[in-house]
C-alpha cells in the first residue's frame, strides 16, 4: 500500500492549474482593434521665421537695439506701427483718438527721436514739431521694425532718444509663396459704433531672381472723443491784458483710411 506526499499532492495541483489557464489563454479570440486610416500628408512650416532673423539681428548688431517682427505683430490686435512698437522694452507711446501716435523711448520726447522707411527719413506733417506720426503706417505692410536706443558712429546723429527702422516686407523675406489675411472689427461705448478692418497680403518669387510683393490695408473707422481744451485768448486784449478760456465739447468723427 502506497503513500502520497501532501507536498507532491500540492506540485501536481499547481501545475494542472497553470496549464489550464496557458490554454484557455491560448484558445480565446483576438480582440478587434481600430481599423488602419489612411492620412494625408501635413506639412508644417515654421511660423517664426522672421521673429528668429530679428534675435538675430539684435544678438549680431554693434548697437543697442530691440525689434519685433511681423509674425508677432500679427499675433496682438495693433492698429498702426505705433502700437506695435510700444510692446518693446524701454518704449512707449502717446495717444491720439484712442490710437498709438507718437513713439517715446527711454522716456524722451518723440521730437528727439528720428524715423526711417526702408532708410530714408521720415517727415512730419506738424509745423511746431519734428515728431513723426506713426498711426498713418498700418503694421500688416512692414515686415521688420527696429529701435536703436544707442547709435553706433556709423548711424546719422539726428536723434538724442532714438532711431525708428520700419522695413516694408519683401519677397525674398520668406521662402516661396505666402498669404497672409487678417480681418477684424473693434467697438467703442461712446459712439456706439463698431468699425471693420481687413489686410491682406502676398508675395511670391520667381526664378529665384524676380520677388512680388502686394498688400492692401482698409478700415472704416468711427469714433467720437471728449475734449477738454485750455487756451490763452489775446485777440480782445486790453489794459488788463489777455483772458483763459476754457472748451469742452464732444466731437464725432469718421475716418476712412485705405491703404
Amino acid at each position: 500500500m502506497s503513500r502520497r506526499h501532501p507536498l507532491h499532492l500540492a506540485i501536481a495541483l499547481v501545475l494542472a492549474s497553470c496549464a489550464s489557464a496557458g490554454f484557455a489563454r491560448d484558445a480565446a479570440p483576438p480582440m478587434p482593434g481600430p481599423s488602419p486610416v489612411d492620412l494625408d500628408t501635413m506639412v508644417v512650416r515654421a511660423q517664426y521665421e522672421s521673429q528668429l532673423r530679428a534675435v538675430d539681428a539684435k544678438r549680431s548688431s554693434d548697437a543697442i537695439q530691440d525689434g519685433v517682427s511681423a509674425d508677432s505683430m500679427g499675433q496682438y490686435p495693433d492698429q498702426n506701427v505705433g502700437e506695435s512698437l510700444s510692446r518693446l522694452p524701454g518704449v512707449s507711446v502717446t495717444r491720439d483718438q484712442g490710437e498709438g501716435r507718437y513713439v517715446v523711448i527711454r522716456g524722451l520726447d518723440a521730437a528727439l527721436n528720428s524715423v526711417t522707411v526702408d532708410g530714408i527719413g521720415m517727415g512730419t506733417p506738424e509745423d511746431g514739431s519734428r515728431a513723426a506720426p506713426l498711426d498713418v503706417i498700418p503694421s500688416e505692410s512692414t515686415e521688420r521694425l527696429t529701435v536703436v536706443k544707442a547709435a553706433t558712429p556709423d548711424m546719422p546723429g539726428d536723434s538724442l532718444g532714438g532711431t525708428i527702422m520700419v522695413e516694408s516686407a519683401s519677397a525674398f523675406d520668406r521662402d516661396g509663396r505666402s498669404m497672409r489675411l487678417k480681418a477684424e472689427a473693434s467697438h467703442q461705448n461712446l459712439s456706439g459704433e463698431t468699425s471693420p478692418k481687413a489686410a491682406f497680403n502676398f508675395s511670391d518669387v520667381y526664378g529665384g531672381t524676380v520677388g512680388v510683393v502686394f498688400g492692401i490695408s482698409w478700415q472704416d473707422r468711427d469714433y467720437e472723443s471728449d475734449n477738454v481744451e485750455i487756451e490763452y485768448d489775446d485777440q480782445f486784449a486790453d489794459v488788463a491784458g489777455g483772458r483763459w478760456s476754457c472748451s469742452s465739447a464732444s466731437t464725432p468723427s469718421t475716418a476712412s483710411a485705405p491703404g
